[in-house]
């Protein structure tokens, strides 16, 4: 029923987890960037616009967050030891290697950056990334979503 087939990948996906409760912390808000990722092109731009009011959602995910140094400290640490929490820093880490991330969130900017991420403030950032993008797709209801996408482009 939520299944769409996207034709080709977009250098912009703009992104919403739906809105509340699916946007109450970055532990769900990764659902709709975990989606995004799946549409976007390989090292393009994805916007998620989740309030995020209650932070990370998770202790444990925020130690991993601020304990590794690169995403791939990420990787290699869910390899070794698989702890609820810590995967969802693994799912973050994993979205970080294939698009840059920009988050518009009441988290604050500092910590957006500490967890590999673009912190978004102002509609002018956001309009930036609309015009340099060639092509936007939107995701709405992003973590009810399910994308179908080519393996390749055109």
């Amino acid at each position: 029923m939520y299944a769409v087939d996207v034709p080709r990948r977009a250098e912009l996906v703009i992104a919403s987890p739906g809105g509340h409760p699916k946007d109450i912390d970055l532990y769900q808000s990764q659902k709709a960037i975990e989606e995004a990722t799946r549409v976007v092109k390989p090292q393009g731009d994805v916007l998620v616009t989740a309030r995020c009011h209650e932070g990370s959602g998770s202790e444990c995910f925020e130690t991993w967050m601020d304990e590794a140094d690169t995403p791939e400290d990420i990787v290699r640490r869910i390899k070794e030891d698989f702890v609820m929490g810590g995967h969802k820093a693994y799912q973050i880490a994993r979205a970080v290697q294939r698009a840059n991330i920009h988050l518009h969130c009441e988290i604050p900017p500092e910590r957006v950056r500490r967890w590999f991420m673009e912190p978004v403030r102002s509609m002018a950032q956001i309009d930036k990334l609309i015009t340099s993008a060639g092509s936007v797709s939107v995701l709405p209801q992003a973590t009810l979503t399910r994308t179908s996408v080519p393996s390749t482009d055109d």
